[in-house]
């Protein structure tokens, strides 16, 4: 058995990188699907496998359970849910996993997938950060980057730590930080996005855009995603469709 040693943990930027891993796999199955060049239909199906492989050797809950699901709503949209597109997903997943638990012997991962996607430290941070937000400025919070000084024990008396660097919710993140006002803003901002994309559903890029908008709201509820690299790679991407669409919109004038 080849034992090599696995030393990633779901901690830090390390669950930053996984769901920027996530993105990359949400592009890599839609053009996998949408193109019929082979050597770029192999190259996609070879950036989906590795991207599996990175999502897994993360450990990071919040993105291992997710990936299912965007894959299943990809083909859901782009109506390629069979068994032959069901049957590929679930025998490269195995087989990574076979790869991890056999000749990488990394136990840490099934350990991590064990625990489920919602620990009780979560339930502390959501409720710390919401009892802060009520104590301080509803509406404009208490300053970006400030929930690291926030006194867990304060709020939470048994929690296992006293502070946090951030709330591991995007949205109580937002509210506690900047406030009532720039949540909904950020709300009204991604609902808008949706509401176009989902006007050109038969578009690739557009539904990539879609795919990483629901890997966004979705992982949004665990860990804080739309910020520094992940933000950028979101924004961009989302730039892409929105100036294919126009375009599109320009030409049918």
């Amino acid at each position: 058995i080849l034992h090599l040693p696995m030393n990633l943990h779901s901690v830090g930027h390390v669950n930053h990188s996984a769901i920027y891993i996530v993105f990359m796999f949400a592009l890599s199955i839609v053009f996998y699907f949408h193109t019929n060049e082979k050597k770029l239909k192999n190259l996609f199906l070879f950036s989906t496998i590795i991207a599996i492989f990175g999502i897994l050797s993360t450990g990071s809950r919040a993105a291992i359970f997710t990936s299912p699901l965007i894959y299943f709503l990809y083909l859901l949209i782009d109506k390629k849910l069979n068994l032959k597109n069901i049957a590929i997903f679930t025998s490269l997943t195995v087989l990574l996993l076979g790869i991890f638990y056999y000749f990488l012997q990394d136990f840490y991962l099934f350990h991590k997938i064990k625990l489920g996607l919602w620990p009780s430290h979560r339930d502390v941070l959501f409720k710390t950060a919401i009892a802060k937000w009520l104590d301080g400025n509803i509406l404009f919070g208490i300053g970006s980057g400030n929930f690291i000084n926030i006194d867990i024990l304060k709020y939470a008396p048994n929690s296992p730590f006293a502070h946090n660097s951030h709330a591991h919710n995007t949205y109580t993140n937002f509210l506690v930080e900047r406030g009532l006002l720039a949540l909904i803003s950020y709300l009204i901002f991604c609902f808008t996005l949706i509401y176009h994309f989902l006007k050109y559903l038969k578009i690739d890029i557009v539904q990539v855009s879609i795919l990483i908008w629901f890997v966004n709201m979705t992982i949004s509820l665990a860990n804080t995603t739309f910020h520094h690299e992940n933000a950028m790679l979101l924004c961009l991407i989302w730039a892409l469709s929105l100036n294919f669409i126009e375009n599109k919109k320009n030409i049918a004038l």
